[in-house]
């Protein structure tokens, strides 16, 4: 049976392994949340989980999966959709710091792409691949296998002018015929 012509339009899964150019970084969350992550001397990344829900994850097991790109990944009828607070993953966000001065804010999700301008004209490309958030991190410091894995590259400006793209040989051979003219003469020559 052929595939449904609908499929083309379904959602993708996310890519976990990064585009070549790209430099992957996996980083253990051990400080707990905000965190701080270094790509290079001048771009920084700290991960936010706004909640306000302070009691919650006091009293959850320190092991318990708060949020990670897997239950991104999952179908609806994989999963129980309720609508207790509790049970709904808290929003991770990304701050994005060029040079000490914020460019962005990002929601974390997987196999996303966002690019970021920066301050000399070159553009920060960044991927997030994977994440797994624990209850014990958001509550504080210690290893409790919170961990986020991503790609970034730095793109530099491209040029402002471009050349024109070479043309098929058989669109060549084509407007070449098209774009004759012939004389009066030359109508009559050609068609003895």
């Amino acid at each position: 049976m052929p595939p449904m012509p609908v499929q083309r339009y379904l959602v993708l899964e996310p890519s976990r392994v990064a585009p070549d150019g790209f430099t992957t970084l996996e980083k253990p969350i051990l400080n707990g949340l905000p965190d701080r992550i270094e790509l290079d001397d001048r771009t920084t990344l700290m991960l936010r989980m706004p909640t306000g829900q302070g009691t919650l994850w006091r009293d959850a097991d320190p092991e318990a999966t708060v949020s990670d790109s897997e239950s991104q990944s999952m179908s609806l009828s994989d999963v129980t959709i309720t609508l207790r607070s509790e049970q709904l993953s808290p929003p991770l966000r990304l701050s994005i710091a060029v040079s000490g001065r914020r460019r962005a804010v990002v929601p974390v999700a997987a196999g996303v792409s966002y690019a970021v301008a920066g301050p000399n004209g070159e553009h920060l490309e960044l991927i997030i691949l994977d994440w797994c958030l624990n209850a014990g991190t958001v509550r504080g410091t210690g290893r409790f296998g919170s961990r986020v894995v991503l790609a970034w590259r730095l793109m530099l400006r491209g040029t402002d002018t471009f050349s024109a793209p070479p043309i098929h040989p058989d669109l060549r051979r084509r407007l070449e015929h098209a774009q004759r003219f012939y004389s009066q003469s030359d109508i009559q020559y050609q068609g003895r």
